[in-house]
């Protein structure tokens, strides 16, 4: 998803970046064949400049990325560290959109910690594949004053077209055991989210 919504934004002549910011298991530099060791994590130990990691994505114009480098030992901690806050500087600096690939929000601290310098945030569950005991977990985001997150929903089957439901699209993610989200305020909705958890969300 982090690719398509920047390819989105090149495509109407944005500097874009994507920043892997999955420093536990990055995919978008193995995807596009980058260099796996450097990227954020040997900018942040080594203190070297950005610009030396920050390569174009081949056959897309003003589309670049800045890969996650080395899997650290302690990627939470790396992300607290005072040179994250020049490094997004420095990239807003360069860049009109900066997207950044986290891992999931609920799993780990690391994007709690990144979402501090983001100015929107995708929350992205997947039909039939989300765990419905995750509701409470958006909810607590958004009485937390994460007022600038948004929800995609992924994967709906055709079949619910004729409910008349919108929906959007997105892509799964695993971290080798199960998780997940949704959400629901009428009861028309939760019908419909009942309908697509139905797989996982049994209570």
């Amino acid at each position: 998803m982090s690719f398509n919504i920047a390819n989105i934004y090149a495509k109407a002549d944005k500097k874009v970046l994507i920043v892997e910011m999955d420093l536990r298991k990055p995919r978008l530099s193995a995807h596009f064949n980058s260099d796996k060791t450097k990227g954020i994590t040997t900018y942040l130990i080594n203190n070297t400049p950005i610009s030396d990691y920050i390569a174009p994505i081949e056959g897309i114009n003003n589309l670049y990325l800045l890969p996650a480098g080395p899997v650290p030992p302690n990627p939470a901690e790396l992300l607290m560290s005072p040179q994250i806050d020049e490094l997004f500087n420095e990239l807003s600096s360069q860049f009109d959109i900066i997207i950044i690939d986290t891992p999931p929000f609920s799993l780990v601290a690391d994007a709690q910690i990144i979402s501090a310098h983001c100015d929107v945030m995708l929350y992205v569950v997947k039909a039939n594949y989300s765990l419905k005991s995750s509701i409470s977990y958006i909810n607590d985001l958004l009485e937390k004053n994460k007022s600038n997150l948004y929800i995609v929903l992924n994967d709906v089957s055709k079949k619910f077209k004729r409910y008349g439901y919108g929906y959007g699209y997105g892509y799964g993610y695993g971290y080798g055991y199960g998780y997940g989200y949704g959400y629901g305020s009428t009861n028309e909705k939760k019908s419909f989210l009942k309908r697509i958890f139905n797989k996982r969300g049994k209570s």
